[in-house]
């Protein structure tokens, strides 16, 4: 039987960060939201509203009219890291 090496490089220690973050947000935001609105409705509508936001967040670059500013975004960012 073989084993297998226990280390983590730094992209998975970089996944575990990440991955703490989200967790934490998913499991304390709506308890903070739920002590500021009273009413499930409105948390159900701040809830909706802010991932209406994340999706149009996430499929911003995939317009055609919008393609060549993220395009530009991307060689800029790529460019600046490299010094």
């Amino acid at each position: 039987m073989t084993t297998l090496d226990r280390r983590l490089g730094p992209l998975d220690a970089a996944a575990i960060v990440v991955s703490n973050v989200i967790g934490g947000g998913i499991f304390f935001t709506p308890i903070l939201v739920a002590q500021l609105v009273p009413d499930p409705r409105a948390i159900l509508l701040i809830w909706m509203i802010g991932g209406a936001f994340a999706f149009m967040g996430a499929m911003s670059c995939r317009f055609p009219a919008r393609r060549s500013k993220c395009r530009a975004r991307r060689l800029s960012r790529s460019s600046s890291s490299r010094g």
